[in-house]
């Protein structure tokens, strides 16, 4: 799960129209007029990958800046559902910040499904962007089963486990997860030439053996 910049909104509109319920301080229950603009912003920040388990879920195409036009995501027809999941990180905020940018990400839709609203108060501190989130301090990536698990240099006990929870709770050990990213990287240790498009983290914590 690596760090992922979201500095960059490209549906102006979406951010003009944020920052305004931001400064009255007022709640949104939801914002279906930018939901395509949303989802593709956030497509672009994520490069096409799901925010947790790095599963591709476009093609590279729908994501270039040139499908944007005056603030606005061109192609409407898009399937959206066939995409992947609007996640809300932390569920409660979506009761009265349904579309707060801080607290959205594209995931894979087995993921979305398969996660817990509870203990998420336990994971904060490990959401992927986070100023100071850094995948290479919180884990290590075992090439033999093809698994994550806590940094071995962190002694915390307490910390350990809560990024024990964060892996079972983001379903980024399941095994049809794991077995994509294990065939990914034995691809790409096989022919040097696949082009890098998913599964990063675990690439750059693995590509000295590959």
């Amino acid at each position: 799960m690596r760090k992922i910049d979201k500095s960059v909104i490209l549906s102006k509109n979406y951010k003009n129209w944020l920052q305004k319920i931001r400064a009255k301080n007022k709640t949104h229950k939801t914002c279906s007029e930018y939901k395509t603009d949303v989802i593709m912003s956030l497509l672009y920040c994520q490069k096409g990958v799901c925010a947790y388990t790095e599963m591709r879920l476009c093609v590279p195409d729908i994501i270039k800046e040139n499908n944007w036009n005056k603030s606005r995501y061109i192609n409407r027809n898009l399937n959206l559902d066939k995409i992947g999941d609007l996640e809300h990180f932390d569920p409660k905020l979506k009761r009265v910040y349904d579309c707060e940018w801080n607290n959205l990400f594209m995931v894979f839709h087995e993921v979305n499904s398969l996660k817990k609203d509870t203990n998420i108060d336990l994971i904060k501190e490990f959401k992927p962007d986070n100023v100071n989130y850094n995948p290479n301090k919180i884990f290590d990536y075992d090439i033999e089963t093809h698994k994550f698990r806590p940094n071995s240099d962190i002694e915390d006990k307490q910390k350990i486990e809560k990024i024990k929870t964060l892996l079972k709770l983001l379903s980024i050990n399941k095994g049809f997860i794991k077995y994509e990213r294990e065939t990914f990287l034995n691809n790409v240790k096989f022919n040097k030439n696949i082009k890098i498009d998913r599964f990063f983290t675990a690439y750059e914590m693995t590509k000295e053996y590959l």
